[in-house]
């Protein structure tokens, strides 16, 4: 029993010396279990890190792949598209023709989806705020001390990143009613509107 001990332990370490696969999966395999059960407990953002350990550093290509595609999953998984992105791109140029390429190309359809919708949502909210200026600076020619309505348009101002715009409307909006030039909002977007000029 001793012998067969000293034996397996000798080839482990001869295996270290040499470089050996078999001793380098030994080392890596906890890290391995480690990353799974992370990722089946949802601790995405750690199992990320383990499992771009795992596939920089292990020797079986095969299941480098694996963990390439994980960490990509995990990433997806967590809303990270950018790094998700990247992780499929480098995934299908290392491995072309690889076991999970459909998958991620897949993955990088869904991701541009995701993006195209985003986009769509923000030139719809884009032109909502532009109507909605269009409909204040009307109700301002027919009411034009009406601080309320210069104060609603300096934020619609400068949720379009006009906001040199926005500061004449924040002013005249505290010029009409004393009460608005103590907004800690008009001051700290007056005060940043200076710093960029």
């Amino acid at each position: 029993m001793k012998k067969r001990f000293f034996l397996l332990l000798a080839a482990i370490l001869w295996g270290g010396l040499t470089g050996c696969s078999f001793y380098t999966s030994a080392i890596l395999l906890p890290k391995e279990w480690s990353a799974r059960r992370d990722f089946q407990n949802q601790n995405y953002k750690i199992a990320i890190l383990k499992y771009d350990n795992l596939a920089a550093n292990h020797p079986n290509p095969k299941l480098r792949q694996f963990f390439l595609m994980q960490k990509g999953r995990a990433l997806y998984l967590t809303r990270c598209y950018h790094d998700a992105e990247e992780t499929f791109r480098q995934y299908i140029t290392e491995y072309p023709n690889g076991i999970y390429e459909a998958e991620a190309k897949a993955y990088l359809t869904k991701i541009e989806a995701l993006r195209a919708e985003k986009e769509r949502e923000h030139i719809l909210q884009v032109k909502q705020i532009r109507g909605d200026v269009k409909q204040l600076r009307h109700l301002l020619k027919l009411d034009p001390y009406n601080a309320q309505l210069h104060y609603n348009l300096a934020n619609k101002l400068w949720d379009l990143g006009r906001y040199n715009q926005a500061a004449e409307q924040y002013l005249k909006a505290g010029e009409i009613d004393a009460a608005l030039k103590e907004s800690e909002l008009i001051n700290n977007r007056l005060m940043i509107d200076k710093m960029a000029r």
